[in-house]
C-alpha cells in the first residue's frame, strides 16, 4: 500500500501543476487593439478601413472599448437681416454627430451684428474626440473571424438647428450634407486560452514525477529484494 503512495501523490502533484498553468495564465486578460481611418464628404463615396472581428479561438471576449477622433461638420445656415435697423443678435448653430463610441456636440454660439438688408452664413465644425464601450448589451457582434467598419453600430449626424435671438433676423437652413473624417481605435479585452508555452511546461513536470516514481518504485523493490535474501540466508543458517 505505502509502495504505491508516491505514485498517487507524483499524479496529484503533476495534476495541481497543470491546473495552475491554466488558472494564472486565464487570469490574466489580455488586450487586442485596432485603428481603422475614415473618410466622409458630401456626395462622395465615403472611405472606411476595416478592422477584425475577435477570433474565439484566442479566448473569451469580455469587453470591446471604442474611442473616435477626428472633425467634422454639417449644415449651413443663412442669416438675414430683414429690418430697416442694425441688429445685434446671438448665433447658435448645432448639430450631433453618432460614433460607435457615443455621440458629438459640434456648437456655434456668439454674438454679431448685421446691417439692414445684410446676411451671413454660418455653419456647425470643429474637432471631436468620444469613447467608451458599447451600449448594445452584448458583444456577439464583434464576435467571429469576419471584419467590420467604423460607425457600423451608429452613424451620421442629427438635429442640425440654427437660429438667432432677435425675431427680425430671418434663417434659412442650407443642407450641404454631413462630413467627417478621422480614425476609430476598437479594443478587444478578453480572458486568453492558456499559452502553449504553458501547456508544454507538464512535460519536464511529468517527467520529474515520473522519476520519483522510479526511484520511489526501484527503492521499494531493492528492499524487498534484501529482506527476502535476507530471509533465505536465515533459513539456511538455521536448517544447518
Amino acid at each position: 500500500m505505502t509502495t504505491h503512495l508516491p505514485g498517487k501523490l507524483a499524479l496529484k502533484a503533476a495534476v495541481a501543476l497543470f491546473a495552475f498553468g491554466i488558472v494564472a495564465d486565464g487570469a490574466d486578460a489580455a488586450s487586442i487593439v485596432q485603428t481603422a481611418n475614415f473618410l466622409v464628404l458630401p456626395r462622395t463615396p465615403p472611405e472606411f478601413d476595416p478592422y477584425l472581428q475577435f477570433d474565439p479561438a484566442l479566448g473569451t471576449l469580455t469587453e470591446v472599448d471604442f474611442g473616435v477622433s477626428g472633425s467634422a461638420g454639417e449644415g449651413s445656415a443663412i442669416f438675414t437681416n430683414t429690418s430697416d435697423q442694425t441688429v445685434s443678435f446671438e448665433v447658435h448653430v448645432s448639430f450631433t454627430l453618432a460614433t460607435d463610441a457615443g455621440g458629438a456636440l459640434f456648437l456655434t454660439a456668439f454674438t454679431t451684428t448685421l446691417d439692414p438688408g445684410e446676411q451671413t452664413e454660418l455653419g456647425a465644425a470643429g474637432p471631436f474626440d468620444v469613447g467608451q464601450a458599447p451600449t448594445l448589451g452584448t458583444l456577439s457582434p464583434w464576435i467571429g473571424t469576419g471584419i467590420l467598419f467604423p460607425f457600423d453600430f451608429a452613424f451620421g449626424g442629427s438635429g442640425f438647428e440654427a437660429s438667432a435671438s432677435d425675431p427680425a433676423i430671418a434663417v434659412e437652413i442650407l443642407d450641404t450634407g454631413l462630413g467627417y473624417r478621422g480614425s476609430e481605435t476598437i479594443t478587444y479585452i478578453f480572458n486568453p486560452v492558456p499559452e502553449p508555452a504553458s501547456l508544454n511546461m507538464m512535460g519536464p513536470a511529468v517527467l520529474v514525477m515520473a522519476g520519483v516514481v522510479l526511484r520511489a518504485r526501484t527503492a521499494h523493490r531493492f528492499q524487498s529484494q534484501s529482506r527476502q535474501s535476507a530471509s533465505r540466508t536465515t533459513a539456511n543458517l538455521s536448517a544447518s
